[in-house]
């Protein structure tokens, strides 16, 4: 009797997680459905790019400077340092450092008193200079800032 009711009772279990096994046509809809949204996506035009707003031009009126006592890492920093980088891995400032050098600049590698490391392009004595290489930088590197050395 035990037996006759373990074997029912597990032809029963088999045929129910037969059941719950996803069927091929359920595939075959979702693929058939994904390739019609597809079709669609590529049928539609694309809009027409309007051209990108030249970005304003901070001047030295308003521009904004952080003030912070950075130590040079390797190389010598001036009063007026252009950020283009912050990390807190010293790695990371250092591959930016030599993608810098490749491009032709002098960047300088400095670490503030929290620890992160800021990559500086170029070190100047005066403000305008500064902010003259920060706009010219800012088409590659949109973030780049002033930082005031105390």
């Amino acid at each position: 009797m035990k037996k006759n009711l373990l074997m029912v009772l597990s032809v029963a279990f088999l045929l129910g997680m037969g059941a719950c096994k996803p069927k091929q046509s359920a595939y075959k809809a979702a693929y058939e459905k994904a390739q019609e949204k597809e079709i669609v996506e590529e049928v539609a035009e694309p809009a027409p790019a309007k051209p990108a707003a030249p970005r304003p031009v901070e001047r030295a009126s308003n521009a904004k400077v952080t003030s912070e006592r950075v130590t040079a890492v390797a190389g010598t920093l001036r009063a007026y340092n252009v950020v283009v980088g912050s990390f807190t891995v010293k790695t990371n400032a250092l591959g930016l450092k030599d993608k810098l050098q490749k491009a032709g600049y002098d960047p300088v590698v400095a670490q503030n008193a929290k620890g992160m490391y800021r990559v500086i392009a170029a070190s100047y004595d005066d403000r305008a200079s500064a902010e003259d290489m920060r706009d010219d930088l800012r088409s590659q590197y949109p973030d780049a800032w002033l930082l005031l050395n105390q």
